[in-house]
């Protein structure tokens, strides 16, 4: 199973780009790629903007030999809209870079009291984002 995650490029409109990546989207994989690769405003535009990405690399060129599909980024109006519209069921990270340096959001459950059938039902959503290395730095920690 992948780790799945969204690589986002919020523009200085407050518009953003989204890219989807299938695999290794846990912080030591993508999240220490980004801040180890993409760490600045034109490579994070770059890789966004190329789209869908199946396994992050250390270039554009190798993320585009080995990727499944040719998706492009999807546009969103702004932040609000971009987390709204991505599942946290299936989403387990999002990446954010707001101009300066990268952010993450991490995807969560709460169980939702029992419905009139019996059944419990989980609501799932992404939590604030957080300072990227701040938060890998903590993992490897």
């Amino acid at each position: 199973m992948s780790t799945r995650s969204n690589i986002m490029y919020q523009q200085q409109s407050g518009e953003v780009l989204s890219a989807y990546c299938h695999m290794d989207g846990y912080l030591t994989g993508v999240g220490k790629s980004l801040l180890t690769h993409y760490n600045n405003d034109k490579m994070a535009h770059k890789l966004v903007a190329n789209g869908y990405i199946s396994s992050i690399y250390p270039t554009i060129d190798e993320i585009n030999i080995k990727r499944a599909n040719k998706d492009k980024p999807i546009f969103y109006y702004d932040l609000e809209d971009a987390i709204s519209n991505i599942d946290a069921l299936f989403i387990e990270y999002v990446y954010l870079w707001n101009g300066k340096s990268w952010e993450v959001s991490f995807a969560d459950s709460m169980k939702m009291p029992s419905n009139s059938y019996g059944r419990r039902k989980y609501h799932h959503y992404h939590t604030n984002f957080k300072p990227l290395l701040d938060c890998l730095n903590r993992e490897v920690a």
